[in-house]
């Protein structure tokens, strides 16, 4: 029908437009602020990462490290008497970095929060509002359960893709900036191991993608079926008692519910996977260095400062990786609920909610007026 009045399918538009739809024009430029938030806590990240090499490099060869220029122009500029000086500058430097780095995660963590919860919260308002606005007829066309589904499932899964896509922004600045940091150390073992993450990854994603949307799918239409169980059970409780039907739908919740832990599986396999793979492809390229190195009988002490840089760059790189693919596979399975929102968004208000500011900005003045006609 849409396609016949010129409309694209919610499906094949960008994800960019789905998310203009669901977040009205005044609420947008707080994304900006949250990007350059974003940016200070990778810019911690990283510091806290990279510091660990040169104290690495410090406690193992400390004299090749006076040889580096930058280490002579820090003790010409600051008033180090020895390396041991240096030493405890740069522990206590990293000791007040991670304090700071996590301190200020808490602050993100509580930031993106609200502002997620207040336009979540807005959002299923106006399409309660839109519902609640619609014909009798609508209502007989339409089960209870699907109107339910829409206000709550739907627009959570929603938000989760909103919710994922931050996260998506913070590892993957992070991931860039050490992958640049790792290039500076050891290039080539650099960027076998990100050429081959990165083709795994990319031929994973197109490989379930579209089995992640049949599953998503598959969890709405679950979903649905337990709600209206209970809708109907509660709902019409005095008619189930008289009927004698209790059984009924209790047997029928719980059969969806198996059915349910079923889809939840598959998720849990298709994005446990990558997970496990990514862990494996890293290991196998570090030590598989070591492992030449040896073949060949080279000097292994050239490698312990790249070998330390790679073991902490890894262990924030690796779940970062992990994180990247899950979070796009989590994507891809919620997807269906956001189509969904941005169907009922579109066909009520065009391509921006905000159009629906007035119903939840007048929402005050109705309920003073129907206090004062009750007085």
């Amino acid at each position: 029908e849409k396609e016949g009045g010129g409309k694209k399918p919610m499906e094949d538009r960008s994800l960019f437009s789905k998310l203009k739809m669901i977040f009205p024009k005044k609420e947008r430029r707080y994304f900006v602020v949250l990007f350059f938030l974003m940016l200070i806590g990778t810019a911690f990240e990283f510091l806290g990462v990279s510091l660990i090499l040169p104290l690495v490099n410090l406690l193992i060869s400390p004299e090749q490290l006076a040889q580096k220029s930058w280490y002579q122009l820090l003790t010409k500029l600051l008033p180090f008497r020895d390396q041991n000086d240096l030493l405890l500058a740069l522990v206590i430097l990293i000791i007040v970095i991670y304090i700071l780095k996590n301190i200020y995660a808490i602050y993100m963590s509580v930031v993106q929060g609200i502002f997620l919860a207040r336009n979540k919260v807005n959002t299923s308002t106006k399409l309660l509002d839109c519902y609640m606005r619609k014909p009798y007829t609508f209502h007989l066309q339409h089960n209870s359960a699907e109107v339910i589904r829409s206000i709550n499932s739907d627009v959570s899964s929603a938000y989760e893709i909103v919710s994922s896509i931050m996260s998506l922004i913070t590892t993957g600045l992070i991931s860039v900036l050490l992958i640049g940091y790792l290039i500076l150390v050891d290039f080539w073992l650099t960027f076998s191991i990100v050429l081959g993450l990165a083709i795994y990854s990319v031929t994973y994603f197109l490989l379930v993608r579209r089995k992640l949307k049949e599953t998503g799918e598959e969890s709405r239409e679950i979903t649905v079926r337990m709600i209206k169980a209970i809708v109907q059970a509660v709902g019409g409780v005095k008619e189930v008692k008289v009927m004698g039907r209790e059984r009924y739908f209790v047997d029928s919740y719980a059969e969806n519910g198996e059915a349910f832990v079923r889809i939840r599986r598959r998720l849990a396999i298709l994005s446990g996977v990558p997970m496990r793979l990514v862990e494996i492809f890293c290991i196998i390229g570090v030590l598989g260095l070591v492992a030449v190195k040896i073949a060949l009988r080279q000097d292994l002490s050239s490698v312990v400062g790249s070998l330390s840089a790679f073991a902490v760059a890894t262990i924030k790189l690796l779940p970062s990786a992990n994180s990247i693919n899950s979070t796009i596979n989590g994507i891809s399975f919620r997807m269906p609920g956001l189509n969904a929102v941005c169907e009922v968004i579109d066909d009520n208000w065009g391509s921006d909610i905000g159009k629906a500011e007035v119903s939840s900005t007048d929402r005050q003045k109705r309920r003073e007026k129907q206090q004062a006609d009750i007085r």
